[in-house]
């Protein structure tokens, strides 16, 4: 798509190019290479940030906080208010109200971040795939989509647009261009 994509836009946005003197073509290609370069630059920026980070699942950080939250309230503060109550039925034992009444508090606490956390969960599949589409993101940003790799891709395409085909920089462009081609249908596979 892209040999036949590229001469129709040029074939749109310049008028013909026996009308334009070659200062002004020459000028436009320049333009061209510098927007390019910009969306070379914003596309590096963007792979690096959108690419997930190592570890723990960020999108089920509401579950994993849920679960250790309700694992605190059913091992620590339950368990506490019942010897709490207990204590308080003993014959002659202490008056546990008030600390019967900060637990109680404090389990309807948790209680309401408990439903808010899990009104945040998303549903997550299970084996999770996290972790599997982190290591193909970061082998794809490491390899073809390395940022140094793409610098310099860029900075040959934007050379061999005003030099001459048979340079070192058109070759090692078009050899970047042939990968990534193989790589797209390989991956369309």
């Amino acid at each position: 798509a892209q040999p036949l994509l590229l001469p129709c836009a040029e074939a749109i946005l310049l008028p013909s190019s026996s009308s334009i003197p070659q200062q002004q073509q020459q000028q436009w290609y320049e333009q061209l290479g510098s927007q390019g370069w910009a969306w070379l630059l914003l596309g590096c920026a963007r792979l690096q940030l959108v690419s997930p980070p190592p570890g723990v699942d960020p999108a089920g950080r509401y579950g994993y906080k849920a679960a250790a939250m309700q694992a605190w309230v059913s091992t620590q503060l339950e368990p506490a208010i019942q010897v709490h109550s207990l204590m308080q039925q003993l014959p002659g034992g202490m008056d546990e109200s008030a600390s019967l009444e900060a637990l109680s508090q404090q389990r309807a606490e948790l209680a309401a971040k408990l439903q808010k956390l899990r009104s945040r969960c998303v549903p997550r599949p299970d084996p999770p795939q996290y972790l599997y589409l982190q290591r193909e993101v970061a082998g794809f940003s490491s390899g073809l989509a390395d940022p140094q790799r793409l610098l310099a891709v860029g900075r040959a395409l934007l050379q061999g647009c005003s030099a001459d085909v048979s340079t070192p920089a058109a070759a090692a462009a078009a050899a970047a261009v042939h990968e990534a081609e193989m790589w797209a249908g390989s991956a369309a596979a």
